[in-house]
């Protein structure tokens, strides 16, 4: 495992990663992709395959849960593309960073627009949800859509120079010496096309989650007081006990959700911050590699596995797979 050397003159620049060591980063990156890849395509299915959970929020999930899997793919290729020297092509180098850079920001901006939906909804401002939807998609699709157009025309998409030097985890995004015809420097591009965006997702997700969370027990405790007015008490109880699923849910995917995705962003501030040397901390790339890709097996475990009706969907469904082909089995051996 490799570090960086400082002292109070000089930094000395480290040894590149050894073959293994490469294999091993870009073989745990894959597998965290692939996990994601299954896990954003089973809460699509999820939505298509039972009528009862196309609620509105689980909708915007699956818009989540698309935007994830595009950056999994691409990561997925990005890493195939570069292979063990993890110096990838140039062309396909721009598609890819074309694409995980677009799906990266629009989930970004989705996370925070389910956040934003879901205090609407606690809060009683219901009214005000459906607007927000329109407005949901136009700026969490528009603004990483013009970011990227605007990256392409100036040529800031591809290939970082610095890689092999440095250390990467697999992927491209920002090219080292962005060229063409507009300005601006590679730190302007990193900022423009995902970091402003992700770091602004880092503080206000967490915030409106709390905001969130900090209004539900007054929403129970209507429910509660109006237990014997509005309808049977079996109902009521049966959506007392959804709020308080949701309530623990309302600290777990903040915190899931920084978890996984604040490596990178450690990794980018100390690269600035100290030295570019830090990018070749071993361990923080690995970090990196699994959590960039993490997003959707992430959401999966938290809104499929953590979440009971959903989860009871899918064991019956494997009960009944598993009951089919047995009996199949007997009629062979009958």
């Amino acid at each position: 495992m490799k570090s960086f050397i400082s002292s109070s003159s000089t930094i000395n620049v480290p040894v590149p990663w050894t073959d293994v060591e490469k294999i091993i980063l870009m073989c745990i990156i894959l597998i965290s992709c692939l996990f994601s890849i299954i896990g954003c395509s089973l809460i699509m299915v999820s939505y298509f395959l039972w009528s009862d959970t196309r609620t509105k929020l689980r909708r915007l999930l699956v818009i989540l849960s698309f935007c994830d899997l595009i950056t999994a793919v691409g990561y997925a290729v990005g890493v195939l593309n570069g292979g063990k020297n993890m110096t990838p092509l140039y062309q396909e180098c721009v598609v890819q960073s074309a694409f995980t850079t677009f799906s990266s920001m629009a989930s970004f901006m989705w996370t925070m627009a389910i956040a934003l939906y879901l205090f609407l909804q606690i809060t009683r401002r219901r009214k005000y949800a459906g607007h927000a939807l329109i407005l949901f998609h136009f700026f969490a699709w528009g603004i990483p859509l013009i970011l990227v157009i605007s990256a392409l025309f100036c040529s800031a998409l591809g290939q970082n120079n610095v890689v092999v030097i440095t250390g990467t985890v697999g992927w491209c995004w920002i090219k080292n010496s962005p060229s063409g015809k507009c300005r601006g420097n590679r730190l302007f591009w990193e900022l423009a096309a995902g970091k402003v965006i992700e770091i602004t997702a880092y503080i206000s997700t967490p915030i409106i989650y709390l905001i969130t969370k900090w209004n539900l027990p007054k929403k129970t405790m209507q429910k509660t007081d109006s237990y014997d007015d509005i309808v049977s008490g079996a109902v009521i109880k049966h959506e007392i006990e959804i709020l308080q699923e949701a309530d623990k849910k309302l600290i777990l995917v903040p915190a899931v959700f920084v978890f996984v995705r604040m490596w990178g962003t450690l990794r980018w501030i100390l690269s600035y911050a100290i030295h570019p040397s830090v990018n070749n901390i071993y361990w923080l790339a690995m970090l990196q590699g699994i959590g960039d890709s993490a997003q959707g097996w992430a959401n999966f475990l938290l809104f499929c596995v953590f979440t009971a009706k959903i989860r009871r969907k899918y064991l019956r469904l494997l009960r009944c797979a598993f009951c089919r082909e047995k009996d199949v089995g007997i009629d062979e051996i009958q």
